[in-house]
């Protein structure tokens, strides 16, 4: 059995950093990117999992999520953003991601909805 590709958009160092660091220890091949661009290119081949960050540097991370969406792609969705704009987020609920999490980020929420663990 393979382990679980994670793919981690998302361009806050610490964070990125943070995560990579729990899920490797687990069942976990984790691949990162700091760019919308790195993270639509790292989609081929699709991942299992994703955590999406919504505000990268080069857009709005939900083009990520209209790709998986639009192509039929079965990648779990977690998104994680500190973003406050509830009209925005409301929408991004709407695309139906497994999980939305806010700036404090549940660990054991965000395993959850990817199927994932940590340990």
């Amino acid at each position: 059995m393979s382990a679980t590709r994670l793919l981690i958009i998302e361009d806050d160092e610490p964070a990125l950093e943070t995560m990579r660091g729990l899920f490797a220890r687990g069942e976990c091949r984790v691949e990162t990117a700091a760019s919308l661009a790195e993270g639509l290119e790292a989609l081929d081949p699709p991942p299992d999992c994703l955590i999406l960050d919504l505000k990268v540097p080069d857009g709005d991370g939900v083009a990520v999520l209209h790709r998986v969406l639009g192509t039929g792609l079965s990648i779990r969705v977690a998104v994680c953003t500190g973003m406050p704009d509830q009209e925005h987020l409301t929408a991004v609920a709407g695309l139906n991601p497994e999980s939305l999490l806010g700036e404090s980020v549940d660990l054991d929420a965000l395993c959850r909805a990817l199927g994932c663990r940590t340990v």
